[in-house]
C-alpha cells in the first residue's frame, strides 16, 4: 500500500502559528499602548504635512494667477480711453503702451521669483519673453526663453512655440546660425502644433542663407503636409519661385497639317504657277 502525504496536517500547523503570532502581538500591544498612540500620532503628522504642502500649493497657485490675469490684462488688452474730468475727481492715471508693457513684464517675472514651482510659472517666463521682445529689449527677452526652455522641456507644445520665438530673436540681433538652429528645433519637435509655421521660417531662413536647395526640400514637404495651413499655402508659392515647373511644348495634333518653314527669298509652288 503507497504512502499518503498528509497536507492537511501542515495547513493545520501553518494556521495554529500564525494564530499564535497575532497573539502576540496583540499582547505586545495591550502591554504596551504607548505603541497605539506613537503610530496615531505618526498618521495624523502624515495627514497634516500632506494637506499643509496642499494648501501652500493652492495658496500659491492662487496668487500667481491673479498676477497672471493683471500681467497679461497689461499686455493684451488696450489702454482704456480718456473720460472727461468729473469735477471734484482726480484725473485717472492712464499708462501709455510702453509703461503697460513694462509694469506687465514686471509681474510675469515676480512670478517666476516667488512662486517658481507652480504650473503659472512655467507660461510666466515665456510670456515674459513675448513682452520684452515687444520691448525690443532681445537680451532680456533672450534671458526668459531660455528659462522657459528649462522649466517647460516636458511640455512639445510650448517648448516649440519657444524655440520658434528664439528663431525670430536671433533673426533680429543679426544671428542667422542660432536662428536656423531653432527654427530646425521647433520644426522637428513631432506632434507640436505650430510645425507648419516652423517649417516655413525653417525654410525662408535657408533661403536667405543661400541654401537653396535645402529650402525647396522644407517649403515642398510643408506644402504636402500642411496644405490647407496658410503657411503651407505661401510655402508652396516660395517653392514655385525657387523652382519653377518647366513648362512642356505641346505636341502637334495628328489632324492638323505639320508646318514646314520657307527659306527667306525661296518661292512656294502657288506663287510660281502665278508667276
Amino acid at each position: 500500500m503507497p504512502h499518503k502525504i498528509r497536507v492537511q496536517k501542515k495547513r493545520e500547523d501553518i494556521s495554529l502559528r500564525l494564530v499564535n503570532r497575532s497573539e502576540e502581538l496583540v499582547e505586545q500591544v495591550r502591554t504596551h499602548p504607548n505603541w497605539i498612540w506613537g503610530g496615531i500620532g505618526i498618521t495624523l503628522a502624515v495627514v497634516a504635512l500632506v494637506f499643509t504642502v496642499w494648501f501652500v500649493n493652492q495658496r500659491a497657485e492662487k496668487k500667481a494667477g491673479a498676477l497672471e490675469a493683471e500681467a497679461f490684462r497689461l499686455f493684451h488688452e488696450p489702454p482704456p480711453l480718456p473720460q472727461p474730468k468729473e469735477e471734484g475727481k482726480p484725473e485717472p492715471d492712464i499708462m501709455d503702451k510702453t509703461e503697460r508693457l513694462k509694469k506687465s513684464a514686471g509681474l510675469y517675472d515676480e512670478i517666476s521669483e516667488k512662486y517658481p514651482r507652480t504650473n503659472i510659472a512655467r507660461i510666466a517666463a515665456y510670456d515674459s519673453g513675448n513682452v520684452y521682445f515687444e520691448l525690443k529689449d532681445y537680451d532680456s527677452a533672450e534671458k526668459r526663453y531660455l528659462a522657459s526652455l528649462e522649466k517647460s522641456s516636458d511640455q512639445k507644445d510650448l517648448a516649440s512655440l519657444t524655440h520658434l520665438k528664439l528663431g525670430y530673436l536671433y533673426q533680429k540681433k543679426g544671428n542667422p546660425e542660432p536662428a536656423l538652429k531653432h527654427f530646425r528645433m521647433s520644426y522637428e519637435m513631432e506632434g507640436s502644433g505650430n510645425r507648419d509655421q516652423a517649417g516655413f521660417e525653417l525654410a525662408r531662413a535657408l533661403e536667405l542663407n543661400d541654401k537653396k536647395s535645402e529650402a525647396v526640400e522644407i517649403y515642398k514637404k510643408v506644402s504636402e503636409n500642411f496644405a490647407k495651413s496658410p503657411w503651407g499655402v505661401e510655402a508652396k508659392v516660395r517653392m514655385d519661385i525657387l523652382n519653377p515647373p518647366t513648362a512642356s511644348t505641346p505636341a502637334p495634333s495628328a489632324t492638323e497639317p505639320a508646318k514646314t518653314t520657307t527659306p527667306q527669298g525661296a518661292k512656294t509652288q502657288t506663287e510660281s504657277k502665278k508667276q
